[in-house]
Parts: structure tokens; sequence; C-alpha cells
């Protein structure tokens, strides 16, 4: 609209809106394209990490025993029971790689991480990609990479 004093116009029109719109929609696709997704290794190290600490809490609130079985696809959740080890059909999956170490003895069928309604756990070193998690069985969960 045309100012009547001066002669000049004041506002914008609906163009310009719309323009200026959709410049800020592009900055905002790019902005989220350069942050990009987490690494796969992250991913697995929060998962892990995650549900180590959630069986570890139900052992201890259940006080039964709890394990997780390790393998280079994924880990199986298992409970002990009367009849032995009941361990879950279900697999969680890695989006990467995955090795553990350092819990001694494997039988094939057993969890390779027990946790006990102490709150203690099998000594153990899982590496996923470049992050590893550990504990001595005594101390905390520590991952760091």
């Amino acid at each position: 609209m045309e100012h009547p004093l001066t002669g000049t116009t004041r506002g914008f029109s609906l163009i310009e809106l719309l323009v200026s719109v959709a410049i800020l929609a592009v900055l905002a696709v790019g902005a989220t394209l350069a942050l990009g997704r987490p690494r796969p290794e992250q991913a697995d190290a929060a998962l892990f990490r995650q549900t180590f600490l959630d069986l570890r809490d139900l052992a201890i609130t259940g006080q039964d025993i709890r394990g997780m079985r390790i393998g280079p696809q994924g880990m199986r959740l298992a409970r002990f029971s009367k009849e032995g080890w009941q361990v879950s059909d279900s697999e969680i999956r890695w989006s990467g790689r995955v090795t553990l170490s350092g819990t001694g003895y494997d039988d094939g069928a057993a969890p390779q991480i027990v946790l006990l309604p102490s709150g203690q756990s099998t000594g153990f070193a899982v590496t996923l990609g470049k992050i590893q998690c550990r504990t001595d069985g005594w101390g905390p969960l520590q991952c760091d990479g």
C-alpha cells in the first residue's frame, strides 16, 4: 500500500514472504544434514550400556540372576531359574562390529555376562567399533573411545 504523503510503499508482498520461508526451509534442511547421524558404534554402545544397566537393576530389585549372551550379530537376554538358564529367543541386533573378551568360561549356552542380585557382574570388555565398555565386576560399567 502506498503512503499518502511520501508515496513509498510499506510492508511486503506475499511472494516476498514465500521466498523468505523457502530460503529458511532450505537452510534448516542443510543444517540437519550437516549434523548427521550417530556412528553405528555410538548407537551400539548406548544400546549395550542401557541394556546392561537395566538388567542389573532388574537383578537387584527382583533378587534374581540375569545374564547377557553376546554374539557378533547381537545380544540375547537371559534369566536363571530352577530349570537353569532361560535365554531369550529374540536377539537385539548390532548395527556394527562387536567383540567380547575377558569373561572366562563360555559353554555356548549360558550367558557370558552374569548379573547378580548384589549388583556384581562378570568381569568383561565389550568392543563396539572404536568404543570399549568394561567392568571388573565390582566397579561400575565404563565406556570410552
